[in-house]
């Protein structure tokens, strides 16, 4: 009788764990959850009138990505005028000079980037809130090479809570 009731709860807990990963992968490419209608309401024992809002969208199907805050995207082309032990010196066409270093650096290097002294490099980037430049992408223009530092919300790649989820 005892081998009966632990493998029903066994049974139990495994449908549940089932369930539950089917729920996460119907969410994750933007199919109905189990229990909520095509407009993402919630349906069923529970929902009340809060209803429910697709992680996904905001108000009438609007993406996320829309809702962000737009960010003033610049490009700056140049070339490496010198490499460091942890980074570049990137010149650019108008004569300045500025340090990528760091991890935005590592990432890129950990990513498979590559880049010699003298390469011509186009980086999209934008100012933060503190008035800090940001890099979102490095263009080798000379290997054609390419990286994206940032996701279009500003969150570094390597940060392992954004889009990245922290991997080159």
């Amino acid at each position: 009788m005892r081998k009966y009731i632990l493998g029903a709860l066994f049974l139990g807990f495994v449908a549940i764990l089932v369930v539950g990963g089917v729920n996460r992968t119907l969410a994750k490419t933007g199919t109905p959850l189990i229990g909520a209608s095509a407009n993402g309401a919630a349906s069923g024992r529970g929902a009340g009138s809060a209803g429910h809002i697709d992680p996904k969208t905001i108000g009438d199907e609007t993406p996320l990505h829309e809702s962000i805050p737009a960010i003033d995207i610049s490009i700056l082309e140049g070339f490496i005028s010198q490499i460091t032990s942890n980074g570049i010196e990137f010149t650019s066409t108008s004569g300045e000079t500025m340090d990528i270093a760091g991890r935005g650096w590592r990432y890129a290097k950990d990513a498979g980037f590559q880049a010699q002294k003298g390469d011509r490099l186009s980086l999209r980037a934008f100012t933060d809130a503190n008035g800090r430049l940001e890099i979102l992408s490095i263009e080798n223009l000379d290997n054609q090479m390419q990286v994206t530092l940032r996701g279009v919300d500003g969150r570094p790649m390597w940060g392992g809570g954004g889009s990245g989820g922290g991997q080159p």
